[in-house]
């Protein structure tokens, strides 16, 4: 968890998108080589649990800071 002085949570945010962005470029690498199953999995295992980590605190931040968190994921899910 990244906070700052107003934990406003923009760090924390910035840098958790920059992470699910490189797994965008792995999921749809990889998309056409293995099962839906699979890519399911993949997703519960390594995405699903970075972004419930510590949603509580920074699920309060504002929805235009969170909104760059929901477009990377539905983008991840397309892929799925």
């Amino acid at each position: 968890m990244i906070t700052d002085n107003k934990l406003s949570w923009k760090d924390h945010i910035e840098n958790m998108y920059n992470t699910l962005q490189k797994f965008i470029r792995i999921f749809f690498k990889i998309r056409a080589i293995i099962p839906n199953s699979m890519l399911k999995m993949l997703y519960f295992s390594f995405i699903y649990p970075r972004l419930l980590y510590g949603i509580e605190v920074y699920g309060n931040a504002g929805s235009t800071t969170l909104r760059k968190l929901k477009t990377i994921n539905n983008k991840l899910l397309h892929i799925v």
